[in-house]
């Protein structure tokens, strides 16, 4: 038994560059490995939460501009309407508004589309409805959790994004003028109905560029150190001998 304990600290102990650098490899596959799922991790949390703050940003600049600039112009023979530009003083319904900042949002930010559509949609919006499976999903989930946002990640045109999307559900101003409208087919709106989906697609390309920059300064610090200790070892082990 000593003789064997004896080879076998003989053999490790001519061999300790090739064990250690073996030992090396495995760590270094296992911090590839270990940085490449932290990097996704990191990228969707930032991008769900990028996300997040973006649809909320949008919801609550339609509320205020219904609550500070709609409501208070009623009765001030002020049309509002989806057709603004045609009527000189009219300004545009919180919707109209909203499509509008959306289609705008895309042009200065990684934002690549706004979207709000519903099972009800306006009939002077022709795309107002579910488009995909995602807005068709989004829907149905936003009806039975509207207080749960609805999200996905995709692969768009080679581009990762996610889909982030949040109910537009009816408040009090919103009631008694949809259910007076007869453009609509639904005219029973209560409040706290889900009318609709405000959805974000925003792109994960800059985020990811970011991370990945990081995360290769730390693993290019490791492999370094690694590499200095393996050195160390290698001329200790040379002097020994």
């Amino acid at each position: 038994m000593n003789k064997i304990l004896i080879s076998l600290k003989r053999w490790l102990f001519e061999r300790t560059m090739l064990v250690l650098s073996m030992i090396a490899a495995v760590a270094i596959l296992g911090v590839v490995w270990h940085v490449d799922t932290l990097s996704t991790y990191l990228v969707e949390k930032m991008a769900v939460q990028d996300a997040n703050r973006y649809v909320h940003a949008l919801s609550e600049f339609r509320a205020l501009y219904t609550s500070e600039v709609v409501d208070r112009v009623q009765g001030a023979n002020i049309r509002v309407t989806h057709d603004y530009q045609a009527y000189p003083g009219a300004i545009p319904l919180p919707v109209t508004l909203s499509v509008m900042l959306g289609e705008r949002l895309p042009k200065h930010h990684q934002i690549e589309r706004v979207r709000l559509y519903s099972d009800y949609p306006f009939p002077w919006r022709k795309d107002g409805g579910p488009k995909d499976e995602f807005e068709r999903d989004a829907l149905q989930h936003l009806r039975q959790r509207p207080n749960e946002p609805f999200f996905r990640f995709e692969e768009q045109q080679g581009h990762r994004v996610i889909r982030y999307a949040i109910a537009d559900v009816m408040h009090d101003s919103c009631v008694d003028c949809h259910n007076q409208s007869l453009e609509i087919a639904k005219n029973d709106w209560k409040i706290g109905d889900v009318r609709g989906v405000l959805e974000v697609t925003q792109s994960l390309d800059e985020v990811t560029g970011e991370m990945h920059q990081q995360l290769a300064g730390t693993f290019a610090l490791l492999v370094g150190l690694l590499g200095v200790g393996l050195g160390g070892v290698a001329f200790v082990t040379g002097h020994l001998r």
